[in-house]
């Protein structure tokens, strides 16, 4: 097994290998190895080092050391950097991460957009101007649920 590889996928698997050591062509168990091949796969364009890099910056470690995050402090700018650079180029994983994360949260709207109804309902017993409420204030809660939801 070559231990300096200059092929991204090679250096992702060394990642790979270093992470969880023993049994793995009988490279040893070394986390600051595991980051380092790992930086270097996605560095050099590898979509798969990208997308693992930015899923470990996205959970983070929360300052302990384990196997599974390498021990990176969450970092939603870089995670995102990450993710959308193996989204460009057809990582099915991150294009839905990324679309995720683009998309607003849309339960403020729901929210603000029953309140709305509600309060129109209220507002529609006087008849006139109240019809006319039922259905405007719907629709500006869903529009203020997505500013709150952004």
């Amino acid at each position: 097994m070559n231990l300096n590889p200059t092929d991204p996928e090679e250096q992702a698997s060394l990642s790979f290998y270093y992470q969880f050591g023993d049994g793995y062509h009988g490279v040893p168990k070394d986390i600051n190895k595991a980051l380092f091949w790992l930086v270097q796969a996605a560095e050099n364009g590898y979509a798969d080092a990208q997308y693992s890099l930015g899923l470990k910056l996205t959970i983070g470690s929360g300052g302990r050391i384990n196997d599974m995050d390498l021990g990176l402090e969450c970092d939603m700018e870089k995670a995102r950097y990450w993710m959308r650079k193996a989204a460009a180029q057809g990582h099915k994983e991150a294009q839905k991460w990324v679309k995720d994360d683009e998309e607003p949260n849309k339960l403020p709207s729901i929210i603000f957009a029953v309140i709305g109804f509600f309060i129109g309902l209220l507002l529609s017993t006087g008849g006139g101007i109240g019809i006319l409420m039922l259905i405007i204030l719907p629709i500006a809660g869903w529009k203020l649920g997505r500013i709150v939801g952004s």
